[in-house]
């Protein structure tokens, strides 16, 4: 057939030679919406046709099959066979922090290979150049490195739905775990957001059109749990920020943390949302953040991994907020003496009951000075002290405090508080220690 015949004339002649085969296999690589494969489909005509895409629903005219990350072990292999210089623990920090992407894979296992930089120094760059390395050692077997292909879905986007691309860069500055869709549309959340974006939070419709135009561009995934970005997404989508994108979104993702409290951590009804929000706490650094209602946030999973028994991870996260709160706020900013009380907590349960008790003092000195002795958080901070002076044998000195705090307390609070009560309890357990141990 001549190179220049008419299209139509063209297809009718393929098809023709298809059903002369009997068994043949028509693909359609990097195809974009159904609307434009549909017209070349040889419907009726045994054989078989495979279509490859990142966008779309394609359930009306196909059986689908998601094609996920690689298996840990295929990343491994990936990398030690194009890379034998590599150890197996290379390759598994590779493959962990590439987030075992098929594409990211095979570009470091290319670039590694031809340009011989050794493991670490890749992890470097992939840690503070994310988007340039990825830039780098294009696979031959595809057209645009990841890097590019991920700025070209980004701008369009963003050039077709400006508000969905506001939701993507929120989400880079969170976790590459799986963002609820609650977390933006609840209304106290919503009023955080950019004006385009808010207005589609608020209408369930709109909002599920976005979601929609997200998943067809395979940016993000989108399923019963929230939204998936990618930890690589996330880096290229950060890197190709302006300076002043890039502060606005992390102050929308800081804020809308914020909006989303779970509530009371000392509650175990609370913990699986504490659970779902602390990997997007902690990606968003709170212990450098400016907002003050991330940092309650912050002070509050410190306390909630504490009541949940992972006191290391708990007893970390308060050294990390107190330690910089202390030196960036000043020892007796009011976050700085919440990060000490979750502190003291977890040497508390890790039975530093001296170390505790050192910071406990320091916490409760600067609160009666600060804001005086009935204060409600400078009796909390009394409360604690006399607890670590009974776990150090200092009955008597416990008693005492613990006295002078239930007084307060009665006249601060009422009788029948929780917190009054609860020093009526240490009083009582005082006195039966101070009885059992008098001659």
């Amino acid at each position: 057939m001549p190179a220049d015949a008419d299209t139509s004339v063209a297809v009718r002649a393929a098809r023709a030679d298809l059903r002369a085969r009997g068994r043949w296999l028509l693909v359609f690589d990097n195809a974009e919406n159904p609307e434009d494969v549909m017209p070349w489909l040889p419907g009726g005509i045994a054989g078989h046709v495979l279509i490859t895409s990142r966008m779309g629903d394609w359930t009306e005219i196909a059986a689908t099959v998601q094609i996920d990350v690689f298996a840990r072990a295929e990343s491994t292999a990936v990398l030690l066979a194009r890379v034998p210089a590599l150890t197996g623990a290379d390759a598994d920090r590779l493959a962990v922090e590439l987030g075992d992407l098929p594409l990211g894979i095979a570009q470091a296992a290319g670039y590694l290979a031809s340009t011989g930089m050794p493991a670490g120094a890749y992890l470097d760059l992939l840690a503070t150049r994310a988007a340039e390395i990825l830039g780098e050692g294009r696979p031959a077997s595809y057209p645009l490195p990841l890097a590019s292909v991920t700025r070209l879905a980004a701008d369009r986007l963003a050039g077709d739905e400006p508000a969905a691309a506001e939701l993507l860069r929120l989400c880079a500055f969170l976790a590459p775990e799986p963002v609820p869709i609650t977390l933006v549309t609840t209304t106290s959340a919503s009023h955080e957001l950019p004006p385009a974006l808010e207005a589609r939070a608020a209408d369930p419709v709109a909002f599920g059109r976005l979601l929609t135009v997200i998943g067809q561009r395979a940016l993000a995934r989108i399923d019963g749990e929230g939204v998936h970005m990618h930890r690589l997404s996330q880096a290229i989508l950060r890197d190709h920020l302006t300076p002043a994108q890039a502060a606005a979104a992390r102050a929308t993702a800081e804020a809308v943390l914020a909006a989303n409290n779970p509530g009371d951590h000392d509650d175990p009804a609370t913990w699986p949302a504490w659970a779902r929000m602390l990997p997007h706490l902690l990606a968003v650094e709170p212990a450098a953040t400016t907002n003050p209602g991330l940092r309650h946030l912050a002070c509050g999973a410190a306390w909630y991994l504490l009541k949940r028994g992972d006191v290391r991870s708990g007893h970390d996260l308060a050294a990390r907020l107190y330690q910089q709160w202390r030196d960036r706020l000043g020892p007796d900013d009011r976050h700085t003496l919440c990060a000490a009380d979750s502190l003291a907590e977890g040497f508390r349960q890790s039975d530093h009951y001296a170390d505790a008790r050192r910071l406990d003092e320091d916490t409760l000195a600067r609160r009666r000075r600060v804001l005086g002795d009935n204060h409600p958080s400078a009796l909390d901070s009394a409360n604690n002290l006399a607890d670590d002076l009974r776990a150090l044998g200092e009955t008597q000195a416990a008693h005492n405090l613990n006295e002078d705090t239930l007084r307060r307390r009665r006249s601060v609070l009422g009788e029948d508080h929780p917190n009054t009560l609860d020093s009526a309890c240490n009083v009582a357990a005082d006195l039966r220690a101070i009885r059992r141990h008098s001659p």
